[in-house]
């Protein structure tokens, strides 16, 4: 099945889908988009950061049950996984091979915004080449294991999708984008955090 919100496509397998839910906004709106519109089972992986004393596993869980209320699918498992390192690319490997029945496994990275926006944040960029915003990445990734259908898209057009869905009031506050405060608070000054507010006008 493939739908398109807000101009952009998203393809949904028939079958058991996974996806990195991160406690962040961008994966919280793909998991709702998936716990909505697949008709399948959909398991929800997050990686605990032990940058920030794995505080990220608190908003991801309240984003999995807020989508369970907001769509009314309970067909969803919810694994955490804690490292002694941070390394989301192992985490991937991990649920990769954990589930011969996983059809596909959804990543909710976006693109930065353009260079004239991102140069008016409190931060630099992270210099994250994989989000530059003048390449068109592909979305398929491990001969089509792994799809990333925001890869081209910035955070503004996930605001826009969070308001057309009607979720930017009951959803968007549970999200927690930065990665700097360990109590799971904003800072207001890092490189995610002005993109989120740049893109949603606020930062909850």
């Amino acid at each position: 099945m493939d739908i398109n919100l807000c101009g952009v496509d998203i393809h949904i397998p028939d079958g058991e889908i996974a996806i990195n839910v991160s406690g962040g906004a961008d994966s919280a709106l793909l998991l709702y988009i998936l716990m909505k519109y697949s008709p399948h089972k959909v398991i929800a992986v997050t990686s605990g950061n032990i940058g920030i004393d794995n505080c990220n596993t608190i908003p991801a869980t309240q984003v999995v049950n807020k989508v369970v209320e907001l769509t009314d699918n309970y067909s969803v498992e919810h694994s955490i996984t804690y490292m002694r390192e941070f390394d989301g690319k192992k985490a991937v490997n991990q649920s990769l091979v954990s589930d011969e029945n996983i059809k596909l496994y959804y990543l909710g990275i976006t693109s930065n915004p353009s260079d004239e926006v991102a140069i008016t944040f409190n931060s630099e960029s992270l210099g994250e080449e994989d989000r530059s915003p003048s390449v068109v990445r592909p979305l398929w990734l491990r001969d089509g294991a792994i799809y990333i259908p925001f890869y081209n898209i910035d955070k503004s057009k996930v605001a826009e999708m969070y308001d057309y869905l009607g979720i930017t009031d009951s959803l968007f506050p549970l999200t927690v984008s930065c990665t700097k405060n360990s109590d799971g608070t904003h800072c207001d000054n890092c490189w995610w955090c002005s993109e989120r507010k740049w893109a949603f006008g606020r930062l909850v």
